[in-house]
């Protein structure tokens, strides 16, 4: 849900501006419309989307309610007085009089669900099993947030250093290093670079700072210029088999959800296809999709992929022999998975020694930028 602040011409041919919430600003030219008034320009002011651990929490409530024998519009109804669900509730109510399904409700409501979760959800309406919709995608947030705490437990300590080695090139800068270019000067010495360097970033960084946002604002919305740099760091092979191995993790883990939600195998890899955002994984799951339609059996087609190694295609082969593909998919995925925390702990371990060096190197530059001044000095004293 964003909150939009528009432009518009009223009944009376009045300019006005005008606040809403809405979901896209598809529903809101749709508002305007409605109410005959003509849309000049609209800006999104503030986006609204739910964190995760509101939206788990979300789902745990109203199983809990579904569960009690409420009615869903009673428990949807419970949400109403909490702020930060109102505009949602309210998108799902009117959906719930109007007589729409269970899943078209929470797609329109706003929610920031993934498409996998929408089709969860209708799955377990079809199945009458909407407790167990919930559970499905419970687990996905609680996955969710394990894994954003993980990356942010990796990040946390290089972050700090950062902003510790910033401070003290900034308060080196702007208050100590001038004092010695002023000497340097009234000498007649010559500044070294490393000093010049410190002071101009000192005095410098707001405007690097905003440069560097604006850039990461501008890249973020050129769509072809993220691709063109996602593929140059895929070439380089330790982060591409990374990659490759973490969109696995998340393949098999909807892939698995999807085929205990009693959806065929080919029904549930289209469904990831069209969800699928990364060019290069959406090719491989092409693939699959492709060679199932030449006739191919599961092996073949997911081989084809280059998604599985040899030892996971020979996982592959025994379920679809016996029948117990979802089990083999589940062994995959749980080898995946404990690869993936045995690479992130080496990762964190590492970190540390690491940052350790590039404190050394900078307090290394920052020791040249203060003690060769001050070694001038001392020579023309």
């Amino acid at each position: 849900m964003n909150k939009y602040m528009s432009f518009i011409f009223n009944k009376e041919g009045k300019k006005k501006v005008v606040f809403n919430d809405e979901v896209s600003k598809k529903d809101l030219k749709k508002i305007f419309k409605e109410n005959k008034q003509f849309l000049i320009k609209t800006f999104v002011i503030k986006k609204h989307n739910l964190k995760d651990s509101e939206l788990l929490n979300f789902f745990i409530k109203l199983r809990i309610f579904v569960e009690s024998g409420y009615q869903f519009y009673d428990a949807i109804n419970f949400f109403s007085s909490y702020k930060r669900f109102k505009n949602y509730t309210k998108r799902m109510k009117n959906s719930l009089k109007n007589g729409e399904k269970i899943s078209f409700i929470f797609k329109d409501s706003g929610l920031n669900l993934k498409k996998i979760d929408f089709i969860i959800l209708k799955t377990g309406e079809e199945s009458g099993n909407l407790v167990k919709s919930f559970l499905i995608i419970e687990d996905r947030l609680k996955n969710r947030i394990k894994l954003k705490r993980k990356l942010k437990k990796i990040l946390i300590y290089p972050e700090i250093l950062l902003i510790f080695v910033l401070l003290i090139i900034i308060f080196l800068g702007k208050f100590i290093l001038p004092n010695f270019v002023d000497m340097l000067n009234e000498m007649e010495i010559t500044i070294s670079k490393t000093t010049k360097w410190i002071i101009w970033f000192a005095n410098n960084f707001l405007y690097i700072a905003a440069l560097i946002i604006t850039m990461i604002f501008i890249l973020k919305k050129l769509k072809k210029i993220n691709y063109i740099f996602f593929n140059c760091i895929y070439k380089v092979k330790i982060i591409r088999n990374y990659i490759t191995n973490l969109y696995k993790e998340n393949f098999l883990e909807a892939l698995l959800i999807l085929l205990k939600s009693d959806i065929d195998l080919v029904y549930a890899i289209r469904i990831l296809e069209k969800e699928e955002l990364n060019k290069n994984f959406k090719i491989k799951l092409n693939n699959i999709l492709f060679n199932f339609e030449a006739g191919k059996n599961i092996e073949y087609s997911f081989k084809e992929s280059k998604i599985f190694n040899n030892g996971e295609l020979d996982f592959i082969r025994l379920g679809e022999k016996s029948g117990e593909l979802v089990k083999t998919l589940e062994i995959i995925y749980s080898n995946n998975k404990k690869d993936m925390e045995n690479k992130i702990e080496i990762i964190i371990k590492l970190l540390e020694p690491f940052t350790i060096i590039i404190m050394g190197i900078v307090i290394l530059f920052i020791f040249k930028g203060i003690y060769f001044p001050l070694l001038k000095i001392i020579d023309n004293i």
